[in-house]
């Protein structure tokens, strides 16, 4: 089997992490790559020759546009990398994250989320600003709080923190491939303030899912209990009570990884959904038709979590070649969605969930398979 996408995504990948390295003048690979496919079309080579140093150059001007995007009001012009204490005005980008952790039998709150911010207030004025900040609070936001609400946070704003040293994890790196530069902390419920409460917005179809869901799990079991919240966070990635002592047997077991919405729960759903489809006797392309939404929906319905819009590429991709009734092959459907995803964001190339997750399956691919097949051969 040909395998064409393999033959996309190899070059625009490397096209990715040229441009993130920055060797060389970015206009300067793109006019060599402009020009060697010219020559490969002049001299009547094959289009995959051609095509190659086109993707190479899609790569690396995808890669050069989300590193060099910096308008003019961005926060990174107007403050520097120490701390100062700001007001910032915007929308809440996410619904807020919480964390719960038990010190000495008291339970401590923590909550997160990303601010889109149009405004900015220091001690020398206002003026307008763009960018999307990391906030935090040492408590548990109220419910009113959810993506798309206008609001006016105060706080000591600052750069995230670099690694202790080289080679180790950096946290400004890492949220600078989320688009993040500015980490924002605020001290109480004060510094917190809504300024659509005349005609605040409806909430997020994940929010309203997520409450809902918990609720109609929990009724069954008698309400909200340890093991109500374990239910909760393998079913719908909710994982706020999650704290040390709860998720110290799932990290030394290795099994943290059902907590997230991934490749697990989607192949799971998938399967399911498959299966009581064929057993109503619906036709192929039926199924396949109404898989798709039912699975974005469900991605949808829990946030959007990265791991999960990953894994519900990858299924559409493999669902639209069912439906078509093309001959499958795991490795082209993994290259196509990492072409998907990787012309979306370019970024994601260096996430290490995007990693894992590729890395994976592309060994199930081409060890675990054929494995498989030896195998049941011999027997």
């Amino acid at each position: 089997m040909k395998r064409p996408m393999v033959w996309a995504v190899v070059p625009y990948i490397l096209g990715i992490a040229v441009a993130n390295a920055g060797w060389l003048p970015i206009w300067h690979l793109l006019a060599a790559c402009v020009a060697l496919s010219a020559l490969a079309a002049v001299s009547k080579t094959s289009r995959s020759l051609v095509s190659l140093p086109l993707l190479f150059g899609l790569g690396l001007g995808n890669q050069s546009y989300h590193l060099n995007r910096l308008p003019a009001d961005d926060l990174r012009n107007q403050l520097g990398d120490g701390q100062q204490i700001v007001t910032l005005t915007g929308r809440l980008a996410t619904t807020p994250e919480h964390r719960v952790s038990e010190i000495y039998g008291k339970d401590y709150w923590r909550s997160m989320v990303e601010l889109a911010v149009n405004e900015i207030e220091t001690d020398t004025g206002r003026s307008a600003a763009s960018g999307t900040v990391h906030v935090s609070a040492p408590f548990r936001l109220a419910k009113r709080y959810y993506a798309g609400r206008q609001v006016s946070v105060s706080g000591v704003i600052k750069r995230p923190p670099v690694a202790a040293a080289d080679g180790m994890f950096s946290y400004r790196d890492y949220l600078a491939r989320h688009g993040i530069h500015f980490q924002l902390r605020t001290k109480t419920p004060r510094d917190w303030r809504l300024l659509d409460e005349a005609k605040p917005p409806a909430p997020p179809l994940s929010v309203r899912f997520q409450r809902w869901a918990r609720d109609t799990l929990a009724k069954p079991l008698g309400g909200e209990d340890d093991v109500v919240r374990l239910l909760w966070a393998m079913t719908l990635g909710w994982r706020t009570s999650l704290n040390g002592e709860v998720a110290k047997p799932f990290m030394y077991s290795g099994t943290m990884h059902i907590f997230a919405i991934s490749g697990l729960h989607i192949a799971m759903i998938a399967a399911i959904l498959v299966q009581l489809m064929r057993i109503a006797r619906l036709p192929r392309v039926a199924c396949g038709l109404l898989l798709i939404p039912m699975l974005w929906f469900y991605v949808a319905a829990t946030g959007w979590q990265a791991s999960a819009v990953r894994s519900s590429v990858m299924v559409t991709i493999v669902a639209m070649g069912w439906i078509l009734k093309r001959p499958g092959d795991l490795v082209n459907s993994l290259a196509a969605a990492a072409v998907l995803i990787l012309l979306w964001e370019p970024q994601q190339l260096f996430m290490t969930g995007f990693q894992l997750s590729f890395c994976v399956v592309f060994s199930i691919a081409m060890l675990a398979l054929p494995l498989q097949e030896r195998i049941q051969n011999r027997l």
